[in-house]
C-alpha cells in the first residue's frame, strides 16, 4: 500500500487557510473522493458542525475531541483537517497513522500564536508533510503581506478563540510595534 501524503496550510488568521481547506475539500468531492473532514471540538464560533471560513464560507464536518489520536478511515480517501494548531500532540499520531493507511491528509492551522511563536503540534506534523503551503493576509495597517496574528484583548491565555473583534493580521513591522 502507497503511503498517504499530508499537505499542511499555514498562515496567520485572515490570510485564507480554512477557504483554502474548503477549496481543496470541494475539489475532492467533484472528483468522487471519500473525504472526512474534521474540526477541533472547541471551535464553535459560526455553525457548529462546519469548518467555517472568516468570509462565510463553510462545510459539514465532524468535531474531534482535542486529544483526539486515531481517526477511523471508514473507507476514506482524504482526511482534512482544520485548526489543527488547537489539537494536543496526539494529533501526530493520528495524523502518522492515517499516511500509513494510504490516505491523504490536508491540515490547516495557524502559522505561531499571538506571541510569534510556533505552536507545538504544528511544529510535530511540518517534518512529516510533503507539501507545505504557506499563506500570507494582508496588514491592517499597511496592506503589506501579514504573517502575524496580533491579538487585540489583554489575555495572556494561549488559545483565544475569536474573530476580527480579537485579531487582526500584522506584518513584522507593524506587529513588533505593538511591543
Amino acid at each position: 500500500m502507497e503511503k498517504g501524503k499530508l499537505t499542511v496550510i499555514l498562515g496567520c488568521m485572515f490570510s485564507g487557510k480554512t477557504t483554502k481547506l474548503i477549496e481543496i475539500t470541494q475539489d475532492l468531492l467533484r472528483q468522487s473522493k471519500k473525504v472526512g473532514i474534521f474540526h477541533p471540538i472547541i471551535d464553535t464560533r459560526y455553525k457548529v458542525n462546519a469548518i467555517n471560513s472568516h468570509a462565510g464560507n463553510s462545510i459539514d464536518s465532524q468535531a474531534l475531541d482535542l486529544n483526539t489520536a486515531h481517526i477511523p478511515t471508514k473507507g476514506m480517501e482524504v482526511v482534512v483537517i482544520d485548526e489543527v494548531h488547537f489539537f494536543n500532540d496526539s494529533i501526530v499520531h493520528a495524523i502518522e497513522e492515517l499516511l500509513n493507511a494510504g490516505v491523504d491528509v490536508y491540515a490547516g492551522g495557524l502559522n505561531k500564536n499571538f506571541l510569534a511563536q510556533p505552536f507545538a503540534t504544528v511544529e510535530k506534523i511540518l517534518p512529516l508533510a510533503d507539501k507545505k503551503i504557506e499563506l500570507y493576509a494582508k496588514c491592517s495597517v499597511c496592506d503589506r503581506p501579514a504573517e502575524f496574528s496580533y491579538r487585540k484583548t489583554t489575555s495572556q491565555d494561549l488559545f483565544v478563540i475569536g474573530g476580527a473583534e480579537s485579531y487582526e493580521p500584522r506584518c513584522a513591522e507593524h506587529y513588533n510595534s505593538e511591543f
